[in-house]
């Protein structure tokens, strides 16, 4: 049955994939395709890189690009209206963080190791968190940097998992090394938005 929803919502994602079959994004920073138009340009720019799937972020301002084979995948968005950067970053960790542990008491539950890497030129502020898990199932982690665009804050990311008991190399991905480098994919998208 597992098999099967997950057939579909590959399915579904190349299906999306072919539609959307473009080089660049905007991510709209309002609600409805009207107020997006009056505020085309207001969102950064950037490539999806190849080898991922694009897809809306449910409940998110942003994207999700999955890796077409790898566990991981990389992340964009901006907060609601009365949000704060900090409660974006906790929700995108939780959200993301969902999708590999399947429980939300086991999302919670989580004991993050926390560290600082160097942020990217143009982002806000000089780090970066990095955020790791760990079990006897899996590795798991997510970094987040910010960003500031258009006077508009945003947050955009990379998440991977490494199995533990699985001979399968498609079920492990790479991560990003002590200075949040090394993974081409995410480079790949992040050096695609525009200098200030």
């Amino acid at each position: 049955m597992k098999k099967n929803a997950l057939l579909s919502v590959f399915v579904f994602a190349c299906i999306f994939t072919a539609i959307l079959n473009i080089n660049a994004q905007t991510i709209p920073t309002n609600k409805t395709e009207d107020e997006a138009k009056k505020s085309a340009g207001s969102g950064i720019t950037f490539k999806i890189p190849d080898k991922v799937i694009p897809m809306k972020w449910n409940d998110f301002k942003g994207m999700l690009m999955l890796s077409e084979k790898l566990p991981s995948g990389i992340f964009i968005s901006y907060p609601e209206e009365s949000e704060s950067i900090a409660d974006l970053k906790i929700r995108a960790e939780k959200s993301v963080a969902a999708m590999f542990f399947r429980d939300d008491k086991k999302v919670d539950e989580i004991v993050w190791e926390t560290k600082t890497v160097p942020s990217h030129k143009g982002d806000s502020g000089e780090t970066a968190v990095m955020k790791t898990f760990d079990n006897s199932e899996q590795s798991f982690q997510i970094t987040i940097y910010e960003r500031e665009w258009n006077g508009l804050k945003l947050i955009y990311g990379y998440f991977a998992r490494k199995s533990k008991t699985s001979k399968n190399k498609d079920n492990s991905a790479e991560f990003l090394d002590e200075k949040g480098g090394g993974v081409k994919i995410f480079d790949s998208f992040w050096k695609t938005f525009p200098n200030k």
